[in-house]
């Protein structure tokens, strides 16, 4: 996902599913047997829609980028791999770091259809 198309779904209050992540990040690529799991999945799932901050740090000056930073800023998200179900300027479901197993993604994925049942912990 662009920064552009981010800063639309965040715009859109339509709860939707965020996998930041970072080219070269050691802790995604242990995670990514995970995403592969999920999207192998036969079930009806929410689309995970990938963000990478890599591009993000090479576009610095772009008014989008800027603008996509000034979001994740403000949903507090600092780490990656970071799985969250963002709804405008909230994530009400999610967590960060690689060692967490699909019932967890699956668990949080299900936020998206039912985001006011799920509260930050």
């Amino acid at each position: 996902m662009t920064a552009a198309e981010f800063n639309k779904k965040v715009k859109s209050n339509v709860p939707f599913l965020l996998y930041l992540g970072k080219e070269g990040c050691a802790w995604c690529r242990i995670f990514s047997p995970v995403i592969k799991q999920y999207e192998d999945q036969t079930t009806l799932k929410p689309t995970i829609y990938y963000l990478d901050l890599h591009q993000l740090e090479l576009h610095q000056d772009n008014p989008d980028v800027q603008a996509a930073v000034s979001h994740l800023k403000d949903l507090t998200i600092v780490a990656t791999p970071t799985i969250a179900v963002v709804h405008g300027q909230n994530v009400v479901a999610g967590f960060a770091g690689a060692k967490h197993t699909i019932n967890e993604l699956n668990k949080v994925a299900s936020a998206v259809y039912n985001y006011d049942n799920y509260k930050i912990k």
